[in-house]
């Protein structure tokens, strides 16, 4: 039993390298990724003009996140759901960061309650109809 543990935590931990991986390749060179813990991945993106391309990127990155990974010889799948929130520079104030990771959460809880494999943006949904 403690084998098959260990095996199931090495390719679980092997999905979670990959999707960050894979992930990596889904953005910009300026853009930063963090893991935070677990399967839980920040990613913040500068110098956006408008909200519209951090939703593109979060559709691209549901979509990229699609084909099973293979690990140990197998086949494995992972859901993606995500939250989005943007905060642009002119005349935004000072935003906190641990305020805008409420909001990416709460974003996050909605997309998860509207179903997997889509991300959440402040009253805007991208993913599956």
């Amino acid at each position: 039993m403690l084998l098959k543990a260990r095996r199931a935590d090495i390719v679980v931990e092997g999905a979670v390298q990959g999707f960050g991986g894979r992930l990596s390749k889904s953005l910009r060179a300026t853009d930063t990724v963090a893991r935070l813990g677990g399967d839980e991945f920040a990613i913040l993106l500068e110098e956006l003009d408008s909200p519209q391309p951090a939703a593109r990127v979060a559709a691209h990155i549901v979509q990229a996140m699609q084909e099973p990974f293979v690990l140990d010889e197998r086949s494995v799948s992972v859901t993606t759901s995500g939250g989005v929130t943007v905060q642009m520079q002119a005349g935004a104030g000072r935003v906190l960061p641990q305020d805008l990771m409420r909001r990416v959460d709460e974003q996050l809880s909605a997309a998860k309650g509207a179903g997997r494999n889509r991300c959440r943006m402040e009253e805007e949904e991208t993913g599956p109809a």
